[in-house]
């Protein structure tokens, strides 16, 4: 196997499971459809996602991934649609592309926080592929194993009086 390309520690994960998500969307009976996760994960996503997989085919840690990822977005549209909540914050965001597939409804605010080399990393692919969120966005770049990321957030216009998911 070759090597894995240089990608700085905290996008690594990130673009691993972006290529999970990929992976996942190729098969016929998919849990979820990411159209971006290729691009986010990148070559060196797949090169994780390969050495990370046990057997070919059969999951191995991914399988967490796509679950995981099915369960968050089932809970979501819920949580929007169904119980009304305008704001969703995602913590350690990475390379997610909720912001871009998910119909949430008019008015939702979805807030990504993450370190800045990984939120910087993903606007440069998302750049690069033209599209544009189906929901308001907005990106903080925060380390949160430090407190101040929750004063952060309340810098971005969240609302802490109003539900949030």
């Amino acid at each position: 196997m070759g090597k894995v390309p240089t990608v700085h520690p905290m996008v690594q994960t990130s673009r691993w499971t972006a290529a999970a998500r990929a992976r996942e969307s190729e098969r016929p009976y998919r849990l979820f459809d990411d159209p971006l996760a290729s691009a986010l994960a990148g070559p060196e996503g797949f090169a994780w996602l390969n050495r990370m997989e046990p057997v070919p085919g059969f999951g191995g840690p991914a399988l967490y991934v796509v679950i995981h990822m099915r369960f968050f977005d089932d809970f979501l549209l819920y949580a929007c649609r169904g119980a009304g909540v305008k704001q969703v914050v995602l913590l350690a965001a990475g390379m997610d592309a909720r912001a871009f597939r998910l119909s949430l409804p008019p008015g939702t605010c979805l807030y990504e926080l993450d370190r800045p080399e990984a939120l910087i990393t993903k606007e440069e692919i998302l750049a690069q592929t033209g599209v544009s969120p189906a929901c308001q966005r907005r990106l903080i770049g925060a380390d949160l194993g430090h407190p101040s990321w929750a004063e952060a957030l309340l810098r971005a216009g969240y609302e802490p009086q109003e539900p949030s998911a």
